[in-house]
Parts: C-alpha cells; sequence; structure tokens
C-alpha cells in the first residue's frame, strides 16, 4: 500500500502547489491609484488566509512577519479565486502583495511584486523649473496647532512627511494643488487622511479614518509657525489658486443621477465626494481620482464599500458594490438627470442630531439578547461595559474601556474587569460609529492590530 500512499500524497502536494497565484493589472502604480489583484487560492486554506501588501524589503517565508509589517490586508474567506481591489501606498518605493495560508502562524504561499512611483520622481532629476514644487515647500513647512495637538510638516517634490505630539504620530503623503492626501499612524493605530489647506497655507481642514475606511472624522489645523527657508521668501509669493482639475471635477460631478438604487444627489469638495441617494436613506463617502470613485456605503439595513467609475462627462457611470469590508462586485450603475450649483456647498450643512449614547444596547435591542453593552457619557468623555456569557463556564463575564467621542467615531480599549481593580491587556480595541439619528451603533473590534473573521457588530438602544 505504501507506493498507493506516496502516489496520493504527491498528487495532493503537487495539486496544491498549482492552486495559489497572484497577478495584478500591471506592475508600476502611482500613490494612492487603485489597484486589481486576481488571485488562486487552494480550498484547503483556513478562513482567515489572507492577502496584504508588504514591503519587498521584508523577508519572505512566514506569515508572522508578513503580518508585522503588512500595510493593508483582505480575508480569503475560503473563496478559491477572485478579484481583490486595494490601494497602492502614498509612499513610493518596492511591494509585494503576499498570500497567506492563515493569520495564526500560517506560511506564505504566493506574492507578486509592484513598484510605487510617481509622475514626479520620474522628473526628479531633470533641470527643468521647479518653482511649482519650490513654493509648497516654502508654504506648507512648519508646525501647525491642530486637534491632534501640534504637528510639524516638511516637503520634497510633492512627498509630505511630518510629525505630531499625540501618541507619537507620523504623516505621509502627496500634496496635489492645496491638498494632502496620505496616510497618519500612531502607537494605538494608524489610517488614512485627506487635509485641505487654505490659499496661503495658513490653515487646513481635514478628516481621518482608521485603517482603509474613508477619512470622516474631524482634524483641523492652524500654522503656528515657519521653518526659516518659509519665512525668507514668504513675503514675494502669490497666493495659489484651487487646483482647476477639482474645479473641473466639482461642475461635473455634482448633481442627481437616476441609479439602480433610486435617485443620488452628489456634490464635492476638493476630491472629496458625499451624497444621498433614497433607498434606505442612503450615505455615500469617497474619493474621487479622475473620473473614479472609492468610497463608502451606509444604510438603514447595512454598509459597504463601492467603486463608480464614470464617463469622461460624468453623465453617467458604472459601479459595483459590497457588504462590509467584502471586494465590491455587485452592479450598481447610473445616470445622471440634473445637475445642481449649490451642490457642492450643500455637503458641508451638518444634518446629525446631537451624539447622545447613554443607556443600555444590544445586538438586536432586545433586553433578553445575550450581547449588552452598556455607555455612560458625560459631554464627549464616555465609560463603556460590555459583557456577555462566557460559552465554556456558562457565568456572564465582562469588559471595561474609555474614551472620547471623535465626531461620530469611538476608538477605545477594552479590559476585563475584576473585583480588585486590576486587569491585564488582552490587546482588544472597539472601533464602532454612531448613526446620525443616534439609533444604531455598528463597527468592529481587533485584536492585537489585527481583524479577526466574523468581528462585526450592530447595536440598537434597548427600550
Amino acid at each position: 500500500m505504501k507506493p498507493i500512499f506516496y502516489l496520493f500524497l504527491f498528487f495532493v502536494v503537487s495539486l496544491q502547489s498549482q492552486s495559489q497565484s497572484i497577478t495584478l493589472n500591471k506592475s508600476e502604480f502611482k500613490p494612492g491609484e487603485s489597484i486589481n489583484v486576481t488571485f488562486y487560492a487552494s480550498a484547503l486554506y483556513f478562513e482567515n488566509a489572507w492577502i496584504g501588501i508588504v514591503p519587498s524589503s521584508v523577508q519572505h517565508g512566514s506569515e508572522a512577519i508578513n503580518d508585522k509589517y503588512d500595510l493593508s490586508y483582505q480575508f480569503l474567506r475560503k473563496k478559491k479565486a477572485g478579484i481583490f481591489q486595494f490601494v497602492a501606498p502614498q509612499k513610493e518605493g518596492e511591494y509585494d502583495f503576499r498570500m497567506n495560508d492563515s493569520d495564526n502562524n500560517g506560511r506564505e504561499v504566493a506574492s507578486a511584486s509592484f513598484i510605487v512611483r510617481s509622475n514626479d520622481s520620474d522628473q526628479s532629476s531633470s533641470t527643468g523649473n521647479n518653482n511649482d514644487r519650490d513654493s509648497h515647500s516654502h508654504k506648507i513647512t512648519g508646525t501647525y496647532t491642530t486637534d491632534f495637538q501640534d504637528m510639524t510638516l516638511s516637503i520634497s517634490g510633492n512627498h509630505v512627511t511630518g510629525t505630531y505630539k499625540f501618541k507619537d504620530g507620523k504623516i505621509d503623503g502627496i500634496l496635489q494643488g492645496n491638498q494632502l492626501v496620505g496616510t497618519w499612524r500612531q502607537s494605538n493605530g494608524r489610517g488614512k487622511l485627506v487635509f485641505v489647506f487654505s490659499d496661503d497655507f495658513s490653515s487646513f481642514t481635514g478628516k481621518w479614518g482608521y485603517n482603509e475606511s474613508t477619512p470622516t472624522s474631524k482634524w483641523n489645523g492652524k500654522k503656528i509657525g515657519s521653518s526659516s527657508s518659509a519665512g525668507t521668501t514668504s513675503s514675494s509669493q502669490t497666493k495659489v489658486p484651487s487646483s482647476p482639475k477639482s474645479d473641473s471635477h466639482s461642475h461635473k460631478i455634482t448633481g442627481t443621477y437616476t441609479t439602480d438604487f433610486q435617485d443620488m444627489t452628489l456634490s464635492i469638495s476638493g476630491n472629496h465626494v458625499t451624497g444621498t441617494y433614497k433607498f434606505k436613506d442612503g450615505k455615500i463617502d469617497g474619493i474621487l481620482q479622475g473620473n473614479q470613485l472609492v468610497g463608502t456605503w451606509s444604510q438603514s439595513n447595512g454598509r459597504g464599500k463601492l467603486v463608480f467609475v464614470f464617463s469622461d462627462d460624468f453623465s453617467s457611470f458604472t459601479g459595483k458594490w459590497g457588504y462590509n469590508e467584502s471586494t465590491p462586485t455587485s452592479k450598481w450603475n447610473g445616470r445622471k438627470i440634473g445637475s445642481s450649483s449649490s451642490a457642492a456647498s450643500a455637503g458641508s450643512v451638518e444634518s446629525s442630531v446631537p451624539v447622545n449614547i447613554a443607556g443600555s444596547w444590544s445586538t438586536s435591542g432586545s433586553k433578553d439578547h445575550r450581547g449588552r453593552i452598556h455607555f455612560w457619557q458625560n459631554g464627549s468623555d464616555f465609560i463603556a461595559i460590555a459583557a456577555w456569557p462566557d460559552e465554556a463556564t456558562g457565568m456572564w463575564k465582562s469588559y471595561k474601556g474609555e474614551g472620547q467621542i471623535e465626531g461620530r467615531q469611538m476608538n477605545f480599549n477594552v479590559l476585563p474587569s475584576t473585583t480588585d481593580g486590576t486587569s491585564a491587556d488582552q490587546g482588544y480595541t472597539y472601533r464602532m460609529t454612531i448613526s446620525e439619528d443616534n439609533s444604531t451603533i455598528t463597527g468592529h473590534y481587533t485584536r492585537h492590530g489585527k481583524r479577526t473573521v466574523d468581528t462585526n457588530f450592530y447595536y440598537k438602544l434597548v427600550k
């Protein structure tokens, strides 16, 4: 029987070695550009197998090492084939997409390399006129007081880097006109940001979000000091007008569209697009790059991601949508039926009621539900107690957390509750979003900074 066993084993190993691969739609991308990743995976992989972006300098082979250095990722969830959409890192360099067969000390099973390079970097060695870049450098460099303490920015070409005092924060992004699109990183997390500066770069209005979510929370700043080189030239600088590209997008995309989910009205500020549609009180939020809108949708019954590709004159779009963190694959098309000159300014009007989360919440809003969380609120400060029964012992256990509400976001660590007041940090972080009418709280949790399978939750107030 041994020869037969060895033949069968060889067949399984051979089949598995041929069943995983990663291919990209091209090998070079600009910072922030969308990347389509086609993959084939073995049916033998765990449900939490994943594909992520890892710098090429990181050693290959170990899932644990890839997990430590990944910039973004998506779970395979037992899919044997498909297409994921990622966004290229903002920092130029060489990167890999790496497939891993598990999220628990697994192994790397496939990879594909690519390069991130901006058009400006191709021209950086030329002897042409760089006055535009220099004017940006003189204007943006300096120190700003912000919602997250003082921040110092510097620029090389159009590549902006910076630090801020809150939790040893770091900024990295690309400046286009007066808009900075990039990433932030702190000791307790990371995510995306969009800053829109005033014409003289004396202040900015900004948004931030966690991980790969669209920036929606407030982050504003005002300059309090400039670098010495900026001070010697600022008096001779003229104001830089708003980017013509952004203005043209604003005139083209704003308006009302008839879509597969009823009528939708869109507006734009810089390249930040917001909108509403009639189906289940839907809302749109995303970033426009060229004629492609990448963002999120939310309704009274759920939320997820979307990708819309508009025609050259923005009279129509073909789109895809998906639930939660899944790749958009379902059809969502639209055709413009009206334009609005006031749409761009209307998006800045707040329509939500003041945040009020005080009370007891459960997944379905029923009093007998097994998963509960209670909030005590004092202004923007809150304390939370989450409780649920331990399936192994049948006893209830609870976790305590506290923090500050930022806009309609709550991001806080939770620790096990004990009678003597001592507690060990088990690495759990809750990331929550409060609905505009305070009726629901949605979100997910991570452990040690990693999001696992089936960690989403949907709370309603217990009545």
